[in-house]
């Protein structure tokens, strides 16, 4: 689900005030001045770097692992989908029906059965219209777009690349050197109780964008350790490379059945382990028959109705000899409402 990405998106491209007001604050929440003036890719944080993925890549020269918030609630977008979808052609289907009946003199009373089939047409057409109106604003979260977000670490050109939607922010190149990891340091204690995957961002100040640009890479964990394994794994293949660390184990971009098990059912044990033994056999039993088979459909259908693009020829073929570097992303390859907007709140 993208609703993460989305909403950042949006702070970003909204006026000044708007963004100071919902995203800039909430940055700045647990960061001190110090934290900007740090280089994070120098700063070891684990004595156990681990790959926990799910990483598509590993090689001498990129590595490429999932990114995107929300893994675990993916799916219920689609189901409630499919019964919004139902209720338009519900209605369609009976006008189907009673003018089959017209054509085959199965129905004697003409009059009452074309006022039938007008008023459910007309159903259709509202119902139909405030589906594809409405809807597809909330179901390109999880349908109907990238099946999944990912984040490239380039070795060799030192760079960050992240491929999402356009509704998201779309694929943008950043410097390896400016990246800056949230949730690894002791001193964010409130802030890692609250984050489920590792968060990074780019700040403004470094990127030279006028807004900070962020993505989250990988499983939910609940446990700030993993996430600092997890980060310390990806920093030493960045700056050394791969001797001495653990190899990921790789999937695919394909959509897979039971894909979305474990990242569901993880976070269902997680509250359970939580709460008193009576209460969670009482949520655990309905949970595992009823819900967690609905929401691995709704998952693998999400993923079936997704695709995943390839990177742009400059990204798959960087690092290469004889390649050029990609060029960073500056503004103006942002879409021309969005700089102009910048523009105009700095003017």
């Amino acid at each position: 689900m993208y609703i993460s990405e989305w909403l950042m998106w949006f702070g970003d491209s909204v006026s000044a005030p708007i963004r100071r007001k919902w995203q800039m604050p909430k940055l700045a929440k647990h960061l001190r001045p110090s934290d900007f003036r740090r280089n994070y890719t120098k700063i070891k944080v684990s004595d156990n770097p681990r790959p926990i993925g799910p990483y598509y890549a590993y090689n001498d020269s990129y590595l490429e692992i999932r990114g995107g918030r929300g893994e675990h609630f993916r799916g219920i977008i689609t189901l409630l989908g499919l019964v919004l979808f139902l209720i338009p052609f519900s209605y369609a289907y009976l006008a189907i029906k009673m003018i089959a009946r017209i054509v085959t003199n199965q129905e004697s009373d003409l009059a009452p059965a074309i006022l039938f089939v007008s008023f459910y047409s007309l159903l259709f057409i509202i119902f139909g219209y405030f589906f594809i109106y409405y809807y597809r604003h909330i179901c390109r979260f999880e349908l109907f777009t990238l099946r999944h977000i990912r984040v490239r670490f380039n070795r060799v050109t030192q760079q960050v690349f992240i491929q999402r939607p356009k509704h998201c922010g779309g694929t943008v190149v950043f410097r390896w050197k400016d990246i800056m990891p949230i949730n690894t340091d002791s001193h964010h204690s409130n802030q890692e109780q609250s984050q489920f995957v590792n968060i990074f961002y780019f700040p403004s100040y470094k990127t030279g964008l006028p807004f900070t640009d962020g993505f989250s890479i990988g499983k939910n964990t609940n446990r700030p350790q993993d996430n600092r394994d997890e980060w310390e794994f990806i920093r030493r293949y960045m700056e050394t490379g791969l001797a001495g660390l653990p190899k990921p184990r790789l999937t695919t971009t394909l959509p897979l059945p039971f894909r979305g098990w474990q990242e569901q059912i993880k976070p269902i044990f997680d509250v359970f382990n939580q709460t008193p033994k009576l209460v969670s056999y009482l949520i655990l039993i309905p949970s595992l028959i009823f819900i967690l088979p609905l929401l691995s459909l709704g998952y693998f259908l999400s993923e079936c109705l997704c695709w995943q693009f390839k990177w742009p020829e400059a990204i798959q073929e960087a690092g290469k000899i004889g390649r050029l570097k990609p060029k960073e992303t500056q503004l103006l390859d942002y879409p021309v409402t969005i700089w102009k907007n910048q523009v105009d709140d700095n003017s």
